[in-house]
C-alpha cells in the first residue's frame, strides 16, 4: 500500500493529508508525536507555532532546518473536535511501520525525540514515564544502531519556562557533537 493513501486506522477519516517526513539524510533525525492543524494542511511535519519555534532552537544550535530529516511517529493528525490530542496505542501501532521504513532507509546515527510518545515508542518506556528523566542523555539503542537523545516538544516548550527551553538546547548540542564524532 502506499503511504498517501494509508487507512491503517482512523485517523484516515479526519485526516487532510497524511504528513510524511521531510529533509536530509545527515544522520541526524528529528522526531515529533503526530501533525498538528498547520501540519496537516500544509503536509509537512514541524510547521506554524512549533516549527518556527523548533527552526529558531535549530539554528541556536548551529544546525539548519534544511540539514535534518525531520518526521513523526504518527503521520496524521489526532484530533477531538478541532483540538489535537495525542495518538492512542492503536494509531501509534497502526504507523509504527511506516516509521520503522524511514528508520530503516535512512540509518540515522542519532535521532532526537519530542516529546513523551517518540521518546517512550523508542526507548521501550512505560506509558507512567517521566520524560524529564530522559532529557539531556543519549540512549544508545542497538537495535536502530542509533543513539537517542529526547528534548520538550516545542509546544511545551511554549508553556513553559526559560529553564525547560534551556535543557533542550542542551540537548540538541549534545545530539549534534555525537553525530559528528560517530
Amino acid at each position: 500500500m502506499n503511504w498517501k493513501d494509508c487507512d491503517g486506522c482512523d485517523l484516515c477519516k479526519t485526516r487532510t493529508q497524511v504528513v510524511w517526513g521531510i529533509g536530509k539524510n545527515t544522520g541526524i533525525l528529528l522526531l515529533g508525536e503526530a501533525p498538528g492543524s498547520d501540519e496537516d494542511i500544509i503536509g509537512e511535519p514541524f510547521v506554524g507555532r512549533c516549527g518556527e519555534l523548533l527552526t529558531k532552537m535549530l539554528k541556536q544550535c548551529g544546525v539548519s532546518r534544511e540539514d535534518v530529516y525531520i518526521t513523526n511517529v504518527v503521520k496524521c493528525r489526532p484530533v477531538t473536535g478541532k483540538k489535537n490530542r495525542p495518538p492512542k496505542k492503536e494509531e501509534i501501532d497502526a504507523c509504527k511501520a511506516w516509521l520503522w521504513s524511514e528508520l530503516k532507509q535512512l540509518k540515522p546515527k542519532v535521532i532526537i525525540t519530542f516529546g513523551k510518545v517518540p521518546t517512550g515508542l523508542l526507548l521501550k518506556l512505560k506509558k507512567t514515564f517521566k520524560l524529564g528523566d530522559h532529557i539531556g542523555k543519549a540512549h544508545e539503542l542497538d537495535y536502530l544502531d542509533a543513539v537517542v537523545v529526547p528534548c520538550y516538544h516545542p509546544s511545551y516548550l511554549m508553556q513553559t519556562g526559560r529553564g525547560k527551553m534551556d535543557v533542550s538546547l542542551e540537548s540538541i548540542k549534545m545530539a549534534v557533537g555525537l553525530n559528528n564524532v560517530q
